[in-house]
């Protein structure tokens, strides 16, 4: 999704939470299984799941639709840029196209939740199998249809941010979406205070597992399975019973 400028913001500094927890699982996932140091963050949001690999000294390219989103990951890390061990691209996850083969490839935060729909999905199965090295794994979480029809409202009120989150599911267009609105306080250090607002839909397209785990057959992936999102070596037999899960892919 092509987030704004405000959002964005957000983003990078109150829902970074996600990619700070799953990061190390990842990390312990993939060096165990594979020790070239090089991976592809598709949908990298503000870069903080790439930042993490990056201290880890593996070479990072991120793919972004949101220019702002990318603008906060290039600033987050912006040595590892200077030092060639980090490029950031805009692009779209349906039809990307980069000069490389990468041994490792992930995409967090239910980002593929987001496209628009099952022919979405294959298209970005398929650029993914074309950038993925012999031998090579593709990671991503799904939020599935149990976890997103869970609607509920939440309210965060701290001294720099006021946020509501407004969950909504709508099984007949198969699609649940959240609203993400409220304002933020710029910290500028100056005396006077400036306000912002931000009102941002995030939608969520409902897949069912079965379909995903198909179509990954389908475009050439193998041993395809799903994982706990706490514990990727923990494997699911029934991901329709949990709210997430990860998805492990390889190409053989």
């Amino acid at each position: 999704m092509n987030y704004g400028k405000n959002f964005a913001y957000i983003y990078s500094t109150h829902l970074i939470h996600f990619a700070v927890q799953v990061a190390p699982r990842i990390y312990k996932y993939l060096s165990n299984k594979n020790k070239k140091k090089e991976i592809l963050d598709l949908c990298c949001g503000t870069g903080q799941l790439a930042y993490y690999f990056l201290t880890k000294d593996y070479k990072v390219t991120g793919i972004d639709l949101s220019e702002d989103m990318l603008y906060y990951a290039k600033k987050l890390n912006q040595p590892f840029i200077k030092g060639e061990q980090a490029a950031f691209y805009c692009d779209d996850a349906r039809s990307f196209s980069l000069n490389n083969k990468y041994p490792h490839i992930v995409s967090t935060y239910d980002a593929l939740n987001h496209l628009d729909g099952d022919e979405s999905l294959i298209d970005c199965f398929r650029r993914v199998f074309e950038h993925l090295e012999t031998g090579g794994t593709f990671i991503f979480d799904l939020n599935t249809e149990k976890g997103l029809s869970k609607s509920g409202t939440f309210i965060r009120e701290e001294e720099m941010l006021f946020s509501i989150a407004q969950n909504m599911f709508e099984p007949a267009r198969n699609k649940a979406f959240t609203r993400y609105y409220g304002f933020y306080k710029d910290d500028n250090g100056e005396a006077s205070e400036s306000y912002f607002k931000y009102d941002e839909v995030i939608y969520n397209t409902i897949y069912k597992m079965e379909n995903v785990k198909q179509y990954l057959y389908d475009t050439g992936f193998s041993n395809v399975k799903f994982a706990h999102m706490n514990n990727l070596e923990h494997i699911i037999d029934e991901p329709e019973r949990e709210d997430r899960v990860f998805v492990i892919a390889t190409r053989e």
